[in-house]
């Protein structure tokens, strides 16, 4: 039953939980049949989220405490430019996420995380 049916004052029609096959009876709106199946449905949603997520803050600490070293070693009072291949060397997450940040001194965009930036 995929369309909602009105019978005798009552609403029925299909649980919104994949995995029942149930049928939610009451009011038009409602989507589950139970508060089992509402609360499966919800916890499936934020499971998937936490998977995409998951270790980002670690990967972020990471990053930082790598460039935190190559710029120590490369101090020179200003800014320094690392290239790809020192970062693999000291094997830097690359899919950390990132954002595009525009330098109008330097005329160019560069990836930014956290209060680091690289080209």
């Amino acid at each position: 039953m995929s369309a909602t049916k009105y019978i005798k004052g009552k609403y029925y029609k299909t649980c919104a939980f994949s995995l029942c096959n149930e049928i939610a009876v009451g009011r038009k709106d409602k989507l589950f049949c139970s508060d089992k199946c509402k609360n499966a449905f919800h916890n499936d949603i934020s499971s998937k989220v936490n998977k995409l997520s998951k270790g980002l803050p670690v990967k972020v600490n990471r990053a930082n405490r790598i460039l935190m070293r190559i710029y120590k070693e490369n101090a020179s009072g200003g800014g320094f430019v690392v290239n790809q291949i020192t970062l693999s060397n000291y094997h830097f997450p690359f899919d950390v996420p990132t954002i595009d940040a525009k330098d109008d001194n330097y005329k160019c965009v560069f990836k930014s995380f956290g209060s680091f930036a690289f080209y």
